[in-house]
């Protein structure tokens, strides 16, 4: 189950950044210099065929101006944590 999920994750994220790509006009060669990542990489991330590391994925984020959103908000009202302090 925590692949399935990994994978939707991915897949919301990957949305977010070919979005992003296309709203600024930037070619994948522009992006991937001014990032700091290989095409191929980025290639293979946005057709869902492999991930990026965090640190990646946040230096397209970076370059894009872009906050990434991996997880859909927690529907519980209320949500109090249990540990003291």
């Amino acid at each position: 189950m925590m692949k399935r999920k990994a994978k939707k994750s991915r897949g919301r994220i990957t949305r977010q950044v070919r979005a992003a790509i296309r709203a600024s006009g930037l070619s994948q060669a522009d992006l991937c210099r001014r990032a700091g990542l290989e095409e191929a990489a980025l290639s293979r991330f946005l057709s869902e065929k492999t991930g990026l590391t965090l640190a990646s994925v946040d230096r397209l984020a970076e370059v894009l101006d872009l906050d990434l959103v991996s997880r859909k908000p927690s529907k519980r009202k209320g949500r109090r944590s249990t540990k003291g302090g």
